[in-house]
């Protein structure tokens, strides 16, 4: 009878650990098993799985499923170890499955130290893809401007101050912006404080000298909209935001000799004095 009993007892400790093992919890969590472990053939390839190709496939199935956070983890951690990876990334955007062999064989050859970079290029190339795919849906523009956040704000967050990072900060901010104009002024003055707490945040960017076209544009349709009947009207103001936008301009003439931005702006001040509508000499601080 005791060797029954005890038989008994280690069949359902036995059976215990089995569904232990087959849910695979831990203390942890769930634990994440690749889609195939390294030296597995590839099916119908006879080819084998590197560990950033596992990696790739697992995160690309988060991503599919919505499941953000895991596949950043994923894929971040298959670029550092296979810089094709990142290439991989941007022709997810034409097709929701790719090769079985996502990655190549050959692991990356970057300088060390770069492993931030790889972080970064794969949280920025994940919301443009996410953005890309909803386009695709027909979402709305309100929805539209929602998708991706999770990685954009994980960008800036942990990213380095350089690009893609400040391209992702211009992303946030622009979604921030109103969806049409009927807060006029308000928005396009929204969309300016927006312009000018991301230039203080990345001033040495190479994107730089587009935010500052981007708001100067804006001073000067602020300066029209302050021409506008009540309860808006201000000639005071409409001086004031042409007189910034000039300046701006200015900004543009100075640090960006040479350039394609140099052009610009000297056309855009040129433009703002043959209208022949009056435009303030701006002190520095000056507020609406």
């Amino acid at each position: 009878m005791e060797d029954k009993v005890h038989a008994a007892f280690i069949a359902i400790v036995v059976s215990l650990i089995f569904c232990f093992l087959l849910l695979g919890v831990s203390e942890a969590g769930p634990v994440r098993k690749p889609f195939h472990s390294p030296g597995d053939s590839a099916p119908g390839k006879g080819e084998t799985y590197t560990e950033a190709e596992n990696l790739f496939l697992a995160g690309r199935s988060a991503f599919n499923q919505g499941r953000d956070k895991e596949a950043a983890d994923y894929l971040i951690e298959a670029s550092r170890l296979d810089w094709q990876c990142l290439s991989v990334l941007r022709d997810m955007r034409y097709t929701k499955w790719l090769p079985v062999k996502p990655c190549g064989q050959n692991p990356a050859l970057r300088p060390v130290g770069d492993v931030e970079d790889a972080a970064s290029e794969t949280l920025y190339r994940l919301a443009l893809l996410r953005r890309s795919r909803a386009r695709k849906e027909g979402v709305g523009e309100a929805r539209l401007r929602k998708e991706g956040h999770y990685f954009l704000e994980r960008l800036v967050s942990e990213g380095k101050g350089g690009s893609p990072a400040d391209l992702g900060a211009l992303m946030l901010v622009e979604d921030g912006f109103c969806l049409d104009g009927a807060g006029y002024p308000e928005c396009k003055a929204l969309e300016i404080e927006g312009y000018e707490s991301w230039l203080e945040r990345y001033p040495e960017s190479a994107n730089a000298p587009e935010v500052m076209k981007r708001m100067a544009e804006r001073y000067l349709e602020l300066a029209d909209d302050f021409e506008r009947p009540e309860p808006w009207r201000s000639e005071a103001r409409a001086e004031l935001c042409r007189g910034k936008a000039v300046v701006i301009a200015r900004r543009l003439l100075k640090e960006y000799p040479g350039t394609t931005w140099f052009k610009w702006a000297e056309e855009f001040i040129a433009a703002v004095r043959e209208s022949g509508v009056p435009f303030s000499i701006v002190p520095d601080g000056a507020s609406l």
